[in-house]
């Protein structure tokens, strides 16, 4: 697998709380991020209270995020979808990145654009970047 698509599923969630969308986060990068072979990812300082509204786009985000660290990537899929078809513009780069790199769903460009497409149209520079990366690959 090439070093940009190892790169890519370690997805740099951006962990925004259901109160204020600014929840403070923490990178962890080298030997620590083990699982994503030394990229950066952000991981939150607090979880998702139990009492949470579980209808709210940012709450799902942070449940999908909680899902990704602990590698059960089709939940993540699961709760990252709640939240982007209410537009949370971070579940969709997410959920563009783990359809381009086939985590936790089989591997599917199409809709890999068509999620960061949606992420894009919201000004997301991840997405079009992403937009890009696959452009050039897919369609020299």
């Amino acid at each position: 697998m090439p070093q940009s698509l190892l790169s890519l599923l370690c997805i740099a969630v951006l962990c925004l709380s259901s109160l204020s969308r600014a929840e403070t986060i923490k990178p962890m990068s080298g030997s620590d991020a083990s699982s994503c072979n030394g990229c950066t990812v952000y991981i939150p300082l607090k979880a998702v209270p139990p009492d949470a509204d579980q209808n709210d786009p940012a709450v799902q985000f942070q449940i999908g995020v909680d899902h990704w660290l602990r590698q059960d990537f089709s939940q993540a899929i699961t709760w990252f979808r709640k939240a982007a078809d209410q537009g949370f513009e971070a579940a969709q780069v997410n959920l563009g990145a783990m359809y381009e790199g086939g985590q936790g769903t089989p591997q599917d460009y199409e809709q890999a654009l068509f999620w960061y497409s949606k992420a894009a149209q919201q000004g997301d520079p991840m997405a079009d970047e992403a937009i890009k990366r696959l452009k050039k690959i897919h369609d020299p």
